[in-house]
């Protein structure tokens, strides 16, 4: 059964002659209403600081962290939580609120004996949905039409298509793999800005970011895009990727949507970009302080759908970050690599 140290009412039926697994959480986290009801090899215990984490009998050999639940709890627990786990994983896919957590604990350490995953992939399906409405919404001038009927005008102007268009992916990871078809579907062209220079089979062209190239290929995408789509993770090396040099170098007509990690985006050149018509607008679901300050120019920047980091907020969105969880889970069970696995030294 679930070993609960607080007063919560949760699902009963997990076996427990099992490894324990701590679940990090804090209190009354819709996450809970979704918690599995049975997990056969493990039992679930729910706690909600340092000293329930440490409290914990028989001592956990996994931990799950549910943000926004303090990591430095965690690194307040660990040197009693480091005796027994040997499994972490982090129900969303960004890790960056970590990276403190896991250098002061020596998890960024190839020797460490502590196998990590994140919940990548569960919810791209949603992310990829909202790239495609965004350049939607841009391409057939939704606030126009909106406009229109308010004003009842009968206005009937040029509708372009997506078709014949190029769109730029800034990573091309899981999110952006997962959209990759579905722009192609719409008989657009997809350049790849990734770590790799090599080929990608859902990619037309891929351009590397490392090494001499990697300047130039960088412009060369802001340049050549019509979107341009940033799902690049929160890491000391993507911090503001997205810079005023980089949105200059937009076509004017241009499109740009950021759904990786706010802090990849410098907010306030993108709120003068807009500003100015350096580019046409933008989509911006994350941000790099949430939730996004009343002062922060992009409030009233025109052209710009702004959304509250819930793009990926969907009504099966707990169900699929514990499917992530329990394929994670039944590997480290058996033996076997995890499903999602993350390098703590990149950030993702």
């Amino acid at each position: 059964s679930i070993r609960n140290p607080c007063p919560h009412q949760f699902l009963e039926g997990l076996m427990a002659a099992s490894r324990a697994v701590a679940v990090f959480c804090e209190r009354g986290h819709p996450a809970l209403k979704a918690l599995p009801a049975q997990v056969a090899g493990c039992s679930l215990h729910v706690c909600h600081d340092a000293g329930e984490l440490v409290a914990l009998s028989p001592p956990p050999a996994g931990l799950l962290w549910v943000p926004p639940a303090a990591p430095a709890q965690l690194t307040e627990a660990w040197p009693e939580l480091s005796k027994s786990v040997t499994w972490l994983h982090s129900f969303s896919a960004g890790v960056d609120s970590l990276s403190s957590f896991l250098k002061d604990t020596g998890l960024t350490e190839p020797s460490r004996t502590v196998g990590l995953s994140n919940g990548r992939g569960a919810f791209s399906e949603s992310l990829a949905e909202y790239v495609m409405w965004a350049m939607l919404h841009h391409t057939k001038q939704a606030p126009r039409c909106m406009d229109n009927k308010e004003s009842r005008s009968w206005d009937k102007f040029v509708m372009p298509q997506l078709r014949g268009k190029t769109v730029g992916f800034l990573g091309f990871g899981h999110i952006a793999t997962t959209t990759a078809p579905f722009c192609r579907a719409f008989g657009m062209r997809v350049l790849a800005l990734r770590n790799s220079a090599d080929p990608h089979a859902l990619a037309d062209e891929t351009l590397s970011m490392r090494g001499e190239v990697g300047a130039k290929n960088k412009r060369r995408l802001f340049a050549e895009a019509d979107y341009v789509v940033c799902t690049l993770p929160g890491t000391p090396e993507t911090y503001h990727f997205c810079d005023a040099e980089s949105f200059t170098a937009m076509k004017p007509g241009a499109f740009f949507v950021s759904l990786g990690r706010g802090s990849a985006v410098d907010e306030a050149a993108l709120a003068h970009a807009l500003t100015t018509g350096t580019i046409a607008g933008a989509a911006c679901d994350v941000f790099e302080r949430e939730p996004l300050p009343e002062s922060s120019p992009l409030w009233t920047a025109p052209n710009l759908l702004l959304t509250a980091h819930n793009a990926d907020y969907e009504d099966r969105y707990f169900d699929l970050g514990w499917r992530v969880w329990e394929d994670n889970c039944r590997a480290w069970l058996e033996g076997r690599p995890l499903a999602t696995p993350f390098d703590p030294t990149k950030g993702y």
